[in-house]
């Protein structure tokens, strides 16, 4: 995140060298994070690099802490406004995959949820609001609550 503060900057202050380094930096952590993202979520990592490709071998998911810990960097990453557009949308596809086959329900909210409300995603702030209206409203209807929440972490 301080990265991204620090090229929009470095962009506003039109310094073309240290721009062009960081953004390099950026660009070399984001391809990590997402080379890890096997080790953290599959227990086959040995057949997926005879492969040589995550999408030309099934993927057997592990345990679910690989999911828990990557879940939340895969997401901020995901919003940040150097991270490119391609790796964005593989980092959510990340997320999604971590929410179906983990069993994480948290991470199919944030595949959903984007901060920017990009590609048909919600925004968070309305997210929020819905979560909020839908609390208040089942205090006053108890039984609302049981049906409104059946997709959603309460």
């Amino acid at each position: 995140m301080l990265l991204d503060i620090m090229l929009r900057c470095l962009s506003r202050l039109q310094e073309k060298d240290a721009y062009g380094q960081k953004k390099a930096e950026a660009n070399a952590l984001a391809n990590d994070i997402m080379a890890s993202i096997p080790f953290h979520v599959a227990d086959n990592v040995e057949s997926i690099a005879d492969q040589g490709s995550v999408t030309a071998a099934k993927v057997n998911p592990g345990k679910a802490v690989g999911g828990l810990l990557l879940m939340h960097p895969l997401y901020v990453a995901a919003n940040l406004s150097i991270v490119p557009p391609h790796l964005q949308r593989q980092m959510r596809e990340c997320i999604t995959w971590i929410g179906e086959h983990m069993g994480i329900g948290q991470a199919t909210v944030f595949s959903k949820v984007s901060s920017k409300g990009q590609g048909g995603t919600t925004r968070l702030p309305a997210l929020l609001t819905e979560h909020y209206r839908l609390q208040q409203h089942s205090q006053t209807t108890p039984s609302f609550k049981a049906r409104s929440c059946s997709g959603l972490v309460c």
